[in-house]
């Protein structure tokens, strides 16, 4: 249960800045060696622990996903995860780097039950990576 964690690690400080402050200007080119986000997995630890993932990491990504999945601007991909689960980068950048749509599914469709398979049937996306609860 990641609810008793501190969401900001006791280690890390944040400082919150206007806009106008950002030395970096918009539409800057990423540093391919750069954060792109920061996730936090249990690892075999048990503890969260922080992964930074660069931008040349979501390159990477969106070129597997085009490559070997085929995922292009007519592909629509199902998204179920929660925005904490790492999954759910997968399925957003696989599809909107591309064009391709993604497929949210309403809170109310995702828990036990059928709601979650009747979604998918009533949208027929090509793509999904629904969560083991759903498979099993």
């Amino acid at each position: 249960d990641l609810a008793r964690f501190d969401p900001v690690p006791p280690d890390l400080e944040l400082t919150v800045r206007p806009a106008q402050e950002l030395q970096v200007p918009v539409g800057a080119p990423a540093d391919p060696d750069g954060l792109a986000y920061l996730i936090y997995t249990s690892g075999s630890t048990g503890r969260p622990k922080g992964v930074v993932v660069s931008h040349d990491g979501i390159g990477s990504l969106i070129a597997t996903a085009t490559e070997r999945i085929g995922i292009d601007e007519d592909s629509r991909v199902v998204q179920f995860a929660s925005v904490g689960f790492d999954v759910t980068v997968w399925d957003l950048v696989m599809s909107l780097c591309v064009g391709g749509r993604v497929v949210l599914v309403p809170a109310e469709r995702r828990g036990p039950g059928p709601g979650p398979t009747d979604y998918i049937r009533a949208h027929r996306p090509p793509h999904t990576i629904p969560p083991p609860a759903l498979v099993s």
